[in-house]
């Protein structure tokens, strides 16, 4: 058990997971401490827990009813990457007539959304989808919707590393809050770092295997 006081920085190692325990805090109940999990050097990325519990129809049922895959037009220049070279009608340079022609080679930030990674670096519901004009209106908070974390399970399941979507379901599930820290594959925060890149610049991530060309 380690000790610490208040202001006190206990450091901890991030990474790959060795083990745990509980940070004691002087003038505080034991039981009151903190639960911590220790780590080697590894990727990591830091999610929002309390949205995970939110409701999200982004289903095939949501999009074809409601949203139209509004996340998927440039919206008068708001969305990124579907203004690097909409449509006339704003369409996104991937968008095909049954969805992205790119499909699972899509830039990591669609497959996040509504999900994205906030000035504090932690994964989090944009704060767009909450408006009655976002491109999510209807679907977010939708009591039809499954929580985010099963909307986007296959998207966590191919960022995370074995075993830490299950850590995170739990997590959720048990009514935490805060931020919990996620041990992530290689090359996930290059990707995220690349497409952080690619919106400041309006280009495409040059991850992608081909630059979308647009249908005319």
């Amino acid at each position: 058990m380690e000790q610490g006081t208040w202001g006190e920085a206990i450091p901890l190692r991030r990474g790959r997971g060795v083990g745990g325990g509980v940070v004691a805090v002087a003038g505080l109940p034991p039981n009151l401490g903190w639960h911590v999990t220790l780590f080697e050097e590894a990727p990591v990325i830091r999610v929002a827990l309390g949205w995970m519990t939110h409701r999200h129809d982004c289903t095939l049922r949501g999009i074809t009813e409601r949203c139209h895959g509004g996340c998927c037009y440039a919206r008068g220049g708001t969305y990124w990457p579907a203004r690097v070279d909409p449509g006339p009608d704003g369409a996104c340079a991937a968008l095909g007539p049954t969805g992205c022609r790119l499909g699972a080679d899509r830039p990591l930030c669609c497959k996040l959304y509504p999900l994205t990674m906030s000035k504090a670096g932690v994964l989090g519901r944009h704060w767009r989808t909450t408006l009655g004009t976002s491109c999510c209106a209807g679907n977010a908070d939708h009591p039809d919707g499954p929580p985010t974390y099963v909307a986007l399970e296959s998207t966590f399941r191919e960022i995370l590393e074995p075993g830490e979507y299950e850590r995170l379901v739990d997590a959720a599930m048990s009514g935490r809050r805060g931020a919990m820290t996620l041990r992530v594959r290689p090359g996930v925060l290059e990707a995220l770092a690349e497409d952080d890149r690619a919106r400041d610049a309006d280009t495409w991530p040059s991850y992608l295997a081909a630059v979308p060309v647009r249908i005319t």
